[in-house]
């Protein structure tokens, strides 16, 4: 994250806000939403496990539009 952040604006999202910290601390910006972060992001990383994708598809569907590369990795 740190190499990214320091030449990216990185977005990041967690259900639990403070695993997000030190990427924040390393530059990365928190969002309040899954949705805030996949519309500010042009590359989106998906790591979600497989029993919350539809739920989290749902809910960013309307931010994806052409340009953007969705990466989803089921942890």
């Amino acid at each position: 994250a740190e190499r990214f952040a320091g030449q990216h604006a990185l977005f990041v999202y967690d259900r639990n806000p403070g695993k997000v910290r030190a990427l924040c601390a390393s530059g990365a910006r928190a969002c309040g939403s899954i949705k805030e972060a996949v519309k500010e992001g042009d590359l989106i990383f998906l790591c979600v496990k497989p029993k919350d994708l539809l739920s989290v598809a749902n809910q960013v569907k309307g931010e994806l539009w052409e340009g953007k590369v969705l990466l989803s990795i089921l942890t």
